[in-house]
């Protein structure tokens, strides 16, 4: 069996999930750049937005098939003074990809990609120490997504 390294399906599944999630809460990949950011959020005084960060994988490989540890860190910046929009945002990111539509979004998506979700944890939750800078003070917080996925024999 040939292995399909999962990073890409890990982060455009987890992109279209959290995207339909919260439509107040955009999501970039760890390439954008500060100016494109600001760039889409010109001209409001307050916003938030998420980066998805670092990911790593390894293979659980045996005879017929192939079972992939990812994960994928999710980390929610804003522009608000108090760390209260970074801790609710973390909690209801937490809350959404614990139900069963989220489950079942999450794993059509894989399924398109020749994978199958086996099980999703949550890693531990932070709250950063303020960013403070020529643009002001930003709040962040992070959580790491543990999941475990199937690779799908390729016809």
């Amino acid at each position: 069996m040939a292995y399909k390294v999962p990073f890409f399906a890990v982060q455009s599944a987890l992109y279209k999930v959290l995207s339909a999630a919260d439509a107040t809460l955009s999501w970039f990949d760890a390439g954008a750049t500060i100016e494109e950011i600001e760039g889409f959020y010109k001209g409001r005084q307050t916003f938030a937005y998420g980066i998805m960060g670092a990911a790593d994988a390894d293979a659980l490989p045996n005879k017929d098939t192939v079972v992939w540890n990812a994960r994928l860190d999710l980390e929610i910046y804003s522009s608000y003074q108090g760390k209260k929009d970074v801790s609710e945002r973390l909690e209801a990111i937490v809350n959404y990809l614990c139900a069963e539509a989220a489950w079942k979004a999450i794993n059509e998506a894989f399924e398109k990609e020749g994978f199958t979700l086996v099980s999703l944890s949550i890693g531990s939750l932070r709250i950063n120490l303020p960013i403070i800078g020529d643009s002001g003070t930003w709040q962040s917080g992070a959580t790491s997504l543990i999941l475990r996925i199937g690779q799908k024999e390729s016809d």
